[in-house]
């Protein structure tokens, strides 16, 4: 070219985003950190862009100041483009554009194509030229981004002037100072360098102050504790037309060890920044100025950077404004009801004839943080002032009594209510009620004056139906104020029913809130398993009061600590307080440890009850069966080993530890002080071996006669029920006892393998009993060298049943039930023990029996060996304990109402044709007289489905219609009892068509019922694979979206679904379909299903020959 050209980039019409940049949602543009670059020098003949934007977003890569070379920033700048020759300047006059590249010249004359002889080679020259220049110029500004950022970092790491820990004798300056001045060592003056402070805002900085949030790290993600508060007083502004809250809050807090950073947490809230500020409690005191405040990216942590450190032991005042949005089934129905929520009322219209709305919040474990800026951990315990301001058409609940309520404007109120004890941010309460559609029953306890309230619909308070759960909650409080020798701190106590609720019940300190089904019972109608579930639901939520409210757990990974004690204690209570004489009842070990030792503790993949939380999304998957129900186990067998010291343990524990949060090793201190028993062995090692291992022991007993010295040996070995490539030993302690009188012993090792010499000689025909009331969390086995489970049989069948304790004869049904399903015991055994059951009055060994027979039901329905089965069942078993039932013999009346419950539906199930005819005339009478012919409580259940099962399909038509969408459960599920496939098919349809007008809770409490029935799970199992798709509407109860009823339902429909898989032809197509509906989630249960169905395969292939010969032989028949 023989003139100069101007080229100058067009912006394209649509602009070029980088594909690494995020979005940013938040007004305070906080993915875009100011950072500090060191000024890079332009070429020769190459000048910066300056205040321009770039077409590529260049300051996205970090350049503050990003330049081109090549390429002008401004019109009429000259660059050099290669070895292009210096032109005339000349005024621009038009363009030409070629690929979004506009060419001017300054010479009017080669502006015109007939004036420009060798237009196109120079213009092929200049974009040639233009292309390469500008490949360099990417080049160069990539490389000088990434020398930019190296320099970043170092200059952040050697020129901050605030750390966390200030080293010692290093005065800190100022950040908003000017930048100091350094000369060299040599005193020889230099050309003063200026410092720039680091961007303290920049995540770059911030991250050194944020937990550690590797899984791979030992300890989990926690707060520093260099700042804690002591005093919160929240306000709320709730509004639920709009579905929106707003607040601010003042937070008291003191500065443990110096620090320029406050870090707390705030998820799902919008800051008001400007409103944000700190103030020195102290009066003339010194505050630091806030630097910079952001939300830290993808956590839900906010951080506030102070200009200089907060001074160590100094108390100061954070207030922040805030605003936030409120979680409802109607906008957000897949979410969980957490933080502050709202729902409506029964869809039922209040005065002005729109829908009520009600507000109610769920703040455990982690949601507090959704509703308010706060230090969300437990162990942060502080008082709390609430206020909220609301339209006065509610009531406004919380964990203290109003203390008064003011007028804010025409129409609205606002209610701030009495100082809290110091708590955790979990228990923070919040309702609101409409006056309309709530109200309340009370009841004040006369020795502390605590004022008793339980909450609900009016209709229902009016009809009684929260009768039960208030006197529950009264005598719950009364028990457990003498248990724990504590009274209970509060003035007042509510019970708040709510439509759905997270999970199923929240122990909020003051204010315990339930889902109606939890709660609600009609004691005229009500079962007495009905009454006794409320029962359990109420006083386990009322122990929390105390053990996780007054004294908490510092962290989840103990959850155990709360969970554990409030399930075992949840019965202690129901026992005492429902359960009276002669018909106590263990539930702790039928209704927590049964289950745990043959269910979730049972697998490979397990969980220990005490585990480091690295990520807050692994705490819920804390709220299982191990925190609960082995939890509960565990304590039980501290309970039983230590005997009264037990409680006055817990007694000390309380009074040391009220308002505070502790770790389990503390109350082990206290436990062993308490107790001699474990001097050598101390409490602390003992329980972890419990708590912090996956599974249990096996206890293998073998016993011989040392001939030299004429006394028996006994020996144990202990080895894991899961096989494990770990050397697991867990601390025995190990109660025997055999049929010789006073030779009741308790034995603790640690080895593998533990001989003990005895003081007595057994004889041939002795046995010996071990894990005597299954009191340890073990189960028990015996050489099989040694006769001894022929020999227990004898005792239990032909002689006395009382010389075994009642625990331990359903232990003995347990341990050769369940151990044969590993091969450890033969599955013949359990099927020969349950001949004794036919002499058996006791709850406990009639609910193992039940289970036992229930699963060879299951396991043999296919198989020619079912009816023979049932035979044996009903000849030997069921057949003369049901005739002095119905005889109403002596030792009937020693049968209490849930024993009674079991033999009468084994009975009627099996054929029973006294059962059935009695049950069917009930029915029948119940019927004739419009329902008021009231029907034996007991065995409600057998009535209505014997009943529904041979009743004609106008009535049972009528009763489906009238009680589909009532709270008489025994009706509802008596109807699935039916084996006409047209009745099947209708409530099919009810479970699976979207536009039944039935809750989900009704829809699987159907769907399990039917799933338990032969022909129901056949015609059931059936639709589902025909239908996947509706099937996944359910699903999100299997992935954890519920903790509540649903969620419990849908486990339980989930176990009849697999047991009557018997094939690997059934598991194939269960392994299928569970894929049509989860897709590639995998759930814990259903891989636990599945090793269920495996074990249940393998366990009919082992032992169908030998029970069929065995059942042969018994019955006399020649098969």
């Amino acid at each position: 070219m023989s003139a100069d050209a101007v080229v100058r980039c067009t912006p394209t019409p649509t602009p070029i985003k980088a594909a690494y940049d995020p979005p940013s949602p938040l007004p305070d543009s906080r993915y875009h950190a100011k950072q500090s670059v060191p000024p890079i020098a332009s070429a020769p003949g190459v000048q910066g862009l300056g205040n321009r934007s770039p077409a590529l977003p260049i300051h996205r890569l970090g350049l503050s100041q990003p330049r081109f070379l090549g390429i002008p920033s401004q019109e009429g700048d000259i660059h050099k483009l290669g070895d292009a020759s210096p032109m005339s300047e000349v005024a621009p006059s038009e363009s030409s554009i070629n690929n979004g590249i506009v060419i001017q010249f300054k010479d009017k004359r080669l502006n015109d194509p007939q004036d420009r002889p060798y237009n196109s080679d120079v213009i092929r020259l200049s974009k040639l030229r233009l292309i390469l220049g500008g490949l360099a110029a990417i080049i160069l500004i990539l490389t000088a981004a990434l020398i930019a950022g190296i320099v970043i970092r170092r200059v952040i790491k050697e020129s901050c002037t605030i750390t966390q820990k200030p080293e010692k004798n290093v005065k800190h300056t100022n950040i908003d100072q000017e930048p100091n001045v350094h000369s060299t060592n040599s005193g020889v003056n230099t050309t003063p360098e200026v410092e720039e402070p680091p961007d303290l805002c920049s995540e770059g900085f911030y991250m050194k102050f944020l937990p550690k949030s590797s899984r791979k790290e030992r300890f989990p993600r926690r707060l520093p504790l260099n700042i804690r508060p002591y005093h919160y007083h929240v306000e709320w502004i709730v509004n639920p037309n709009i579905s929106r809250f707003s607040g601010h809050v003042d937070i008291a807090v003191k500065c443990v060890e110096a620090t320029p950073v406050i870090l707390l947490h705030v998820k799902d809230l919008f800051i008001n920044k400007g409103d944000t500020s700190l103030e020195p409690l102290k009066h003339g005191g010194r505050s630091p100025k806030i630097h910079c405040q952001r939300n830290v990216i993808d956590q839900p942590y906010y951080i506030i950077v102070m200009n200089s450190n907060l001074s160590s032991g100094e108390d100061y005042t954070l207030h922040i404004k805030f605003n936030g949005e409120m979680i409802s089934p109607a906008n957000r129905p897949d979410d969980k009801l957490t933080g502050i929520h709202w729902w409506h009322y029964d869809r039922s219209l209040n005065a002005s004839g729109e829908f009520t709305k009600h507000i109610s919040t769920q703040m455990q474990p982690e949601y507090a943080r959704t509703a308010l800026p706060c230090w969300d951990e437990p162990s942060f315990k502080a008082v709390f002032i609430v206020s909220v301001t609301h339209e006065d058409l509610y009531t406004a609940l919380s964990n203290m009594p109003a203390n008064r309520t003011d007028v804010v404007t025409p129409g609205w109120v606002k209610t701030t209510f009495q100082n809290t004890k110091p708590m955790s941010t979990y228990l923070i309460t919040l309702a609101l009620v409409d006056k309309l559609g709530y109200s309340s029953v009370q009841r004040v306890i006369e020795e502390s004056g605590v004022v008793v309230k339980a909450w609900g619909p009016r209709k229902d308070v009016d009809r009684g139906l929260l009768d039960h759960g208030l006197d529950m909650t009264v005598k719950s409080v009364v028990f457990f104020e003498e248990y724990f020798n504590m009274k209970y701190p509060l003035p007042k106590l509510d019970a708040l029913t709510v439509p759905r609720h997270f999970a199923g019940a929240m122990e909020n300190w003051g204010i315990i809130t339930y889902e109606c089904a939890g709660f609600l019972v009609d004691e005229k109608t009500a079962s007495q398993d009905q009454k006794e579930i409320v029962g359990l639901f109420v006083s386990h939520e009322v122990s929390h009061q105390w053990f996780g409210n007054l004294v908490t757990p510092s962290w989840w990974s103990e959850l155990w600590l709360n969970e554990g004690f409030a399930a075992y204690f949840e019965v202690v209570g129901v026992q005492n307080i429902l359960n009276a004489g002669d018909h106590k009842v263990d539930l702790v070990y039928t209704s927590h440890m049964v289950p745990i030792l043959t269910q979730q503790d049972s697998h490979f993949d397990g969980n220990h009850a005490v585990v480091q939380v690295p990520e807050p999304v692994d705490i819920l998957d804390m709220f299982d069966h191990i925190s609960y129900s082995k939890g509960a186990s565990i304590v039980r067998m501290l309970a039983l080993l230590l005997g009264d010291n037990f409680r006055f343990a817990l007694q000390r524990y309380m009074r040391i530890n009220a308002f505070k949060s502790t770790e389990s090793r503390q109350l082990w201190k206290v436990m062993g002080n308490e107790s001699s028993s474990f001097q050598q062995i101390g409490v602390e090692s003992f329980m972890n071996s419990y708590l912090e291992q996956i599974g249990y022991p096996v206890v293998e007993v073998n016993y011989w006669l040392d001939s030299s010295k004429n006394l028996t040996v006994l020996e144990f070995s202990q080895s894991p029920f899961i096989p494990s490539k770990e050397d697991h030993t867990w601390i025995i302690a190990l109660k025997c006892l055999t049929s010789l009188e006073g030779t009741s012993e308790i034995y603790m090792f640690t080895s593998k393998t533990f001989q003990v010499r005895t003081n007595y000689k057994l004889e041939q025909h002795d046995w010996v009993l071990c894990n005597v009331d299954h009191t340890s969390y073990l189960m028990t086995t015996y050489n099989h060298k040694t006769d001894n489970w022929n020999k227990l049989l004898r005792q239990l069948y032909e002689d006395d049943i009382n010389a075994v304790p009642v625990i331990s004869r359903a232990d003995i049904l347990l341990s050769s039930f369940h151990l044969s399903k590993s091969g450890i015991v033969n599955g013949l055994v359990c099927v020969k023990m349950l001949q004794f059951l036919s002499k058996e009055s006791s709850y406990e060994p009639w609910y193992i029996g039940n289970m036992v027979i229930e699963f060879l039901d299951q396991a043999f329905s296919n198989t020619d060996v079912y009816s023979l089965t049932r035979r044996y069942i009903s000849r030997y078993i069921i057949g003369p304990i049901y005739k002095i039932i119905a005889n109403k013999d002596d030792l009937s009346k020693r049968i209490n109402p849930a024993t009674e419950q079991l033999i009468v539906s084994i009975a009627c199930s099996h054929g029973n044709r006294k059962c059935i005819n009695h049950h069917l005339q009930l029915f029948t009478d119940w019927v004739k007289s419009n329902e008021s012919n009231p029907i034996e409580m007991p065995t409600s259940y057998m009535t209505f489905c014997v009943g529904f099962k041979f009743s004609d399909d106008e009535i049972w038509d009528d009763y489906l219609k009238k009680y589909l969408k009532s709270d008489m459960e025994n009706v509802v599920v008596g109807l699935a009892c039916t084996e006409k496939p047209w009745q099947i098919s209708r409530l099919i349809g009810v479970v699976f068509n979207k536009w039944s007008l039935v809750d989900d809770t009704t829809r699987l409490t159907v769907l399990k019922s039917l799933l338990s029935k032969h022909f129901g799970h056949m015609l059931t199992w059936n639709y589902m694979q025909r239908h996947p798709q509706k099937v996944k509407r359910f699903s999100k109860y299997l992935v954890g979206d519920t903790l509540g009823r649903e969620g419990e339902l849908m486990e339980g429909v989930m176990q009849n679904l697999v047991s009557r898989f018997t094939s690997d032809y059934d598991l194939d197509h269960f392994n299928r379909f569970m894929e049509q509906v989860l897709g590639k989630v995998v759930i814990k249960l259903v891989a636990n299903l599945r090793d269920s169905v495996l074990v249940h395969i393998l366990w009919i292939k082992t032992y169908e020959n030998g029970i069929s010969e065995w059942l042969c032989e018994r019955l006399n028949i020649d098969c």
